[in-house]
């Protein structure tokens, strides 16, 4: 899991065909920087709301995905 990387700040996990939700992201409270891009089946990125320090989000090609809720903040 990545919830032991906290001080991570950038994260590429393009490409993950399986991926459905960013449920184990939530706790990435450093995280500036993360690409989703091409992740098919993404359908969820409500989990990110509460990452105050993101400031980049690649959903390039993440076509499932339906709401951006999860990037109000």
């Amino acid at each position: 899991a990545l919830t032991g990387l906290t001080g991570l700040v950038w994260l590429n996990i393009s490409g993950l065909d399986n991926l459905v939700n960013v449920d184990d992201l939530g706790a990435l409270a450093n995280l500036k920087q993360l690409t989703l891009s091409r992740c098919k089946k993404l359908e969820n990125i409500d989990a990110l709301a509460n990452l105050t320090a993101l400031v980049d989000v690649d959903l390039y090609g993440c076509k499932r995905l339906r709401s951006i809720d999860g990037l109000a903040n």
